[in-house]
Formats: structure tokens, C-alpha cells, sequence
């Protein structure tokens, strides 16, 4: 359980800080984008990394266990009580809280300041 909740936080707060780093309505970082993502994807690794490796992308889990199964059978999906279900369906579910988490309680969708101009 701690594992997944910890997959779930994770990719939930890297998404959550990636739309606000490249929101247009806050102050964009575009200039520095690769290097705030860089930074958070470090930041999340080092402090709350050590419970699953922080796998926040299920390519960087999947990939390697697929080609471990050409090796040693069926045994890296099978290990641990089939924990690979966690780092790869889990930062699905959490980026999908962090992008609603997002939407619904950071910034409300109202007039842009285009619409403003406008009127």
C-alpha cells in the first residue's frame, strides 16, 4: 500500500508542478523549463525516492522489465508479489489526480487576460 500511495504522490506532484512551471497565466519559466524539470524530477527522487526508486513514468520500470523477462523468465513480473502492477499503473492514476488537482483548485478557468482585452 505504501508503495502505490507513494507512486500516486509522486507523478501526482510532478504533474501538478509541471503545468505550473509552463502555465501561461502564472509566470512561465520557459526559458528554464528543462532545467525546473530536471531540478523536480531530482527533487522528488532524493526525498521521497527511496520507497519505490521513483519510477513516476512507467517506461522507466516497464522497458527494463520486459527485457529482464527475456533473461530470467517470467520471474521479474511475478517477484514480490506481482509489484510490478505498482510503478506501472500507478503514476497513471496520480497523474491524473495531479492534473485535476491542478485544474480545479490552483487557478479556476475564467477570463484570460486576452478576453479581458477584448472587452
Amino acid at each position: 500500500f505504501f508503495s502505490a500511495f507513494s507512486e500516486i504522490v509522486n507523478t501526482a506532484l510532478l504533474l501538478f508542478v509541471i503545468y505550473s512551471i509552463g502555465d501561461d497565466r502564472l509566470t512561465p519559466a520557459k526559458n528554464h523549463l528543462p532545467i525546473a524539470v530536471g531540478l523536480l524530477v531530482f527533487a522528488i527522487g532524493t526525498c521521497t525516492g527511496w520507497v519505490t526508486g521513483y519510477a513516476i513514468n512507467p517506461a522507466r520500470d516497464l522497458g527494463p522489465r520486459i527485457f529482464s523477462t527475456i533473461l530470467y523468465g517470467s520471474d521479474p513480473f511475478t517477484f514480490g508479489g506481482h509489484y510490478f502492477w505498482v510503478p506501472t499503473f500507478m503514476p497513471f492514476i496520480g497523474a491524473c489526480l495531479g492534473i485535476a488537482f491542478y485544474q480545479f483548485f490552483i487557478i479556476p478557468e475564467g477570463e484570460t487576460d486576452e478576453e479581458k482585452k477584448r472587452d
